[in-house]
């Protein structure tokens, strides 16, 4: 099991790469048309995506 430290480092490290990404705003809407569960996705994590999607409603 990856300990929560170690997950905010990868989450961070992959937040970083997708700041620089040229389709961020094309991924995070797939992310949220398929319902993606699991992994960063458009810059977002999944609890991230789960709160915007939420305070969307």
């Amino acid at each position: 099991m990856e300990r929560r430290p170690d997950k905010r480092r990868r989450e961070q490290r992959a937040k970083e790469i997708c700041a620089d990404c040229a389709v961020l705003a094309e991924c995070r809407e797939y992310a949220f048309r398929i319902g993606e569960q699991h992994g960063i996705w458009g810059g977002m994590t999944e609890k991230e995506r789960r709160a915007y999607y939420l305070a969307d409603r």
